[in-house]
């Protein structure tokens, strides 16, 4: 398991802890049927917050990762990888940066092979 999924699996058992202390904690002091209106906000919040979490995972911890995986692979001399790009604000920056640096490191490799064709 990645640190990255971790750290998701993490975030969603201490939602929980806290969602289940809220339910025996909060729910017995109200009465009557009020307890079901408090229990299902409650619920809808917790799932609110476990979409929350996930959609920050989906859009930015995991993308970022595989920017990871592009620049360490650029670092190594591989200048042909590229990035899937998506169009989320920032990670879709990123990514369009990370894949024109490529570019660029790509053609001037290329080109420096060209003026010195002794370092190949």
């Amino acid at each position: 398991m990645t640190p990255n999924r971790r750290l998701f699996f993490i975030q969603v058992l201490s939602v929980s802890l806290l969602f289940f202390t809220l339910v025996f904690t909060i729910v017995p002091l109200v009465s009557g049927s009020s307890q079901y209106i408090v229990f299902f906000l409650l619920t809808g919040a917790y799932f609110a917050i476990i979409l929350l979490f996930y959609q920050v995972y989906k859009n930015y911890v995991r993308p970022v990762k595989h920017l990871i995986d592009t620049i360490e692979s650029l670092v190594s001399g591989n200048y042909k990888v590229r990035v899937h790009e998506d169009f989320h604000a920032d990670t879709g920056r990123l990514q369009g940066a990370i894949n024109e640096l490529a570019r660029h490191l790509q053609r001037f490799e290329s080109s420096r092979k060209n003026a010195c064709p002794s370092t190949k």
